[in-house]
């Protein structure tokens, strides 16, 4: 069994999941020799890496019926496995009927809630952990934070950030890139900028926060400055984020020329390939700039096909600038992607009534 464990232990700890579990089965199929208390871990690691919660649950009968349910380093694994893969019920049920809930249980819930769409339910259960007198550490601070982003919770992020700082983590790369997130995301542009500055290490992610932090809250010209301060950095690229970022403040600054020319630098100097986010701003891009039949065209000429916001895009920029011919069309295909959105209707009906054209509104 030794062998056995040591194998599938090196291969879960490299990633590569398949193996690790093909000498589970092989293990058991033998009828020589059976998993011990050292076998389920990591192979519910391996399991975890291939986010398989049905190969899961089947581990998790074969775990209680061997006796090894009530283990906390089992209860720990599958309630990790179970968050990562997204199936929060489970997951909570383990959790629930832990009699000991130590660090590690609390913290992949958290994060399971946080990184599931559930970012309400993760600060509620930090407010439970923190009644039971249990210390958050770095990986909690994490999750907490990226919770308190995604709901634009800034008083607890503030409080959260108190925290780091009498814990000694300000120091720490990851969480102050998701503090540096979190200010960013709600519009606390000067603190971003503060928090930015005093960071000692700075990374492609640290740089791309800020800088689409910039973008958004209405600072395109210091976000594409702080761009080129990036390309000047050693050892740091732009990713396709950065690019969304930059793209966004051109077309918020209304520099279409620029933003083509980021556009493509991005394609051929930094061998990214445009996303549908990407295509949206350059749509944004020349709507904005009043160039409607130029962002149609463009729209029509995508390699991939446009999603509700592009069109969504387009029919403001309609209505902003009187082409109702380009808006019907915008309208049509809006209709056909998302038939019951009513503000599309307002938007054609104001436009309508706009040109006196009652029986259309």
């Amino acid at each position: 069994v030794f062998v056995y464990n040591t194998l599938i232990r090196g291969y879960a700890e490299i990633g590569d999941s398949v193996p690790a579990v093909s000498l589970y089965r092989e293990m058991r199929v033998s009828g020589f020799v059976e998993p011990d208390t050292h076998t389920y871990p990591f192979l519910l690691k391996a399991v975890t890496k291939m986010a398989d919660v049905r190969l899961g649950e089947t581990i998790h009968s074969v775990v209680i019926r061997s006796g090894f349910g009530s283990l906390i380093f089992a209860q720990n694994s599958l309630l990790h496995l179970y968050a990562n893969c997204g199936d929060l019920s489970s997951a909570y049920k383990v959790f629930d009927k832990m009699p000991v809930k130590d660090l590690v249980a609390w913290n992949s819930l958290i994060n399971g809630f946080a990184e599931n769409g559930k970012p309400n339910e993760a600060l509620a259960l930090y407010t439970e952990m923190d009644s039971k007198g249990v210390k958050p550490d770095g990986f909690t601070i994490v999750s907490l934070l990226s919770a308190c982003a995604k709901i634009g919770a800034l008083t607890l992020g503030k409080r959260v950030h108190v925290y780091m700082i009498k814990a000694g983590l300000t120091r720490n790369l990851h969480t102050s890139n998701v503090l540096l997130d979190l200010y960013a995301r709600c519009g606390r542009v000067e603190e971003s900028k503060t928090l930015f500055d005093e960071m000692v290490d700075k990374n492609s992610v640290s740089w791309t926060s800020l800088i689409v932090g910039l973008a958004v809250n209405g600072f395109g010209k210091e976000a594409i400055e702080l761009f080129k301060d990036m390309e000047s950095e050693e050892g740091l690229s732009p990713c396709e984020i950065t690019f969304v970022g930059i793209l966004y403040a051109c077309s918020h600054c209304g520099m279409v020329k620029e933003g083509f020319e980021y556009f493509k630098r991005m394609r051929e100097e930094y061998k990214i390939e445009p996303r549908i986010e990407h295509f949206g701003c350059m749509v944004d891009l020349l709507a904005r700039a009043g160039q409607v039949k130029e962002a149609y065209e463009y729209i029509m000429k995508m390699p991939i096909q446009p999603n509700v916001v592009i069109w969504r895009t387009l029919l403001g920029a309609c209505t902003v600038h009187g082409d109702s011919d380009l808006a019907e069309l915008a309208r049509v295909q809006i209709l056909q992607l998302e038939p019951n959105h009513s503000g599309d209707y307002v938007l054609l009906s104001n436009m309508y009534a706009s040109e006196q054209r009652w029986s259309d509104v």
